[in-house]
């Protein structure tokens, strides 16, 4: 897409326009989007696809989104994308393969949701299969958030040591006004200013639910008694 049309960007964040931007206007077989949580990924994903939408259907791209867990794969499938978990599209693809058939990717985009927690393994596989198919790949994920079971952290190493331009989504939707600091100073890993951020947050600003506030309690027990022992 040569430009994204401006009335799909009224209601996002800088962050979130920036990726939109990138993800269609991008020729680049990767590209890469750093989302830190509660920063409206699926929002961005649906700009995305509504901005696709508005293209000729013989010129349009195909969107298939990946994504390691059945639960980032129905968070997908909300915002109208396309969407697998990683292993079966690799077990599929493979297996295309191994039968002799080349998998064709070409005018097709993979939204690659997640992908902090893949491993180094799959996503080797996965951008490699997709690069042979002639396919365009956009990785989107949070360093912060769990790291993959399996060895490696490519997501990361990708964004620190490739040339891949990257789309930084840093501005926080998810959480309300009075918290929202706390979190910034919690992804710039300053542990000590978030808690007094929060402390100062009075129950009439932000109400309590009783049950997080008893699991917080049992926490709180649990670390108590590991000390005494």
């Amino acid at each position: 897409m040569d430009r994204v049309p401006a009335s799909l960007m009224t209601d996002l964040t800088a962050g979130q326009r920036a990726a939109t931007r990138m993800i269609l206007e991008s020729t680049d077989r990767f590209t890469v989007v750093q989302g830190y949580a509660g920063v409206g990924k699926t929002t961005q994903f649906r700009a995305v696809m509504s901005a696709i939408s508005l293209l000729p259907e013989e010129t349009r791209p195909r969107v298939i989104g990946l994504a390691p867990t059945h639960r980032a794969v129905g968070e997908m499938q909300s915002a109208g994308v396309d969407a697998r978990t990683t292993a079966s599209f690799l077990h599929d693809t493979q297996l295309l393969q191994r039968n002799g058939q080349t998998p064709d990717f070409s005018n097709t985009l993979f939204l690659l949701d997640e992908s902090s927690m893949v491993g180094l393994a799959d996503m080797a596989k996965a951008h490699s299969l997709i690069a042979a198919g002639g396919g365009r790949a956009v990785p989107s994920g949070d360093t912060d958030q769990l790291p993959p079971i399996a060895s490696g952290q490519p997501f990361r190493l990708t964004q620190q040591r490739s040339a891949a331009d990257v789309a930084i989504m840093k501005e926080i939707v998810r959480q309300m006004p009075e918290l929202r600091p706390a979190v910034y100073s919690l992804i710039e890993r300053d542990v000590h200013r978030a808690l007094t951020t929060i402390e100062q947050v009075t129950p009439e600003q932000v109400p309590r639910k009783k049950a997080h506030g008893r699991r917080a309690v049992l926490w709180w027990n649990s670390r108590q008694s590991r000390k005494r022992r």
